[in-house]
């Protein structure tokens, strides 16, 4: 509905970042900001979904952060995702 969007302090776009980690599409996450989030929720207040936004954000940031320092290894673990499965990814 775009009401996290007029919340957001930052100027984010919430509603696409949240599908977007919800899809694992990290790369897209971060070309949309999500690092520059700080988790204040603004946007999971305003939601009339009641999306878990402010969790998905923090889970999506620690992924990318992650997927960082792991460099060109590719491979990571992942445990307790906005899903809470257990899951390796490359």
């Amino acid at each position: 509905c775009g009401r996290c969007v007029d919340q957001c302090p930052m100027r984010l776009i919430p509603s696409v970042m949240a599908t977007l980690v919800e899809r694992e599409r990290w790369d897209e996450a971060e070309d949309y900001g999500i690092m520059d989030c700080f988790e204040c929720g603004s946007c999971a207040y305003t939601c009339p979904s009641k999306r878990h936004l402010t969790h998905l954000f923090k889970y999506g940031k620690s992924v990318i952060a992650q997927r960082k320092k792991a460099g060109s290894s590719g491979l990571m673990l992942v445990i307790g995702g906005p899903h809470h499965s257990s899951r390796v990814s490359s």
